[in-house]
């Protein structure tokens, strides 16, 4: 080689060396700079973003405790309207053995056409 060491060119060279790093180092310092305010953009971009979706989370536990506050008195109506199903049901059961020993008895057996007469009478006056 010419004797002179790796990091230094020729005689002369230095200004333009120096001019060239310069411009690239200025280069390099502008791309840093725009891509740190496309990350800050970014960053802010997802900031906004995760406090819009904390607030729908909030939004959706508030309608959540809602509904399980609905659904546990609904489960208290259903109970309460069960209990008075069968009320009625023993009640409806009890009606019916009356009236089965009531249409045993003579007096509904034997007015039994004089009845269905009555009826198609009321039938063909008001029907």
């Amino acid at each position: 080689m010419d004797g002179t060491p790796p990091e230094q060119g020729p005689p002369g060279a230095e200004g333009v060396r120096d001019d060239a790093t310069r411009r690239a180092y200025d280069e390099r310092t502008v791309q840093l700079h725009e891509a740190r305010g496309a990350l800050a953009e970014a960053v802010a971009a997802l900031r906004s973003e995760l406090a819009d979706r904390r607030a729908q989370l909030a939004a959706c536990a508030e309608e959540r405790e809602r509904a399980v506050s609905e659904a546990d008195s609904l489960r208290g109506e259903v109970t309460a309207l069960a209990g008075r199903v069968a009320e009625l049901d023993a009640a409806l059961v009890l009606e019916r053995r009356k009236l089965e020993e009531l249409e045993g008895t003579k007096v509904v057996r034997y007015t039994k056409r004089p009845r269905l007469f009555v009826y198609r009478l009321r039938a063909r006056r008001w029907g």
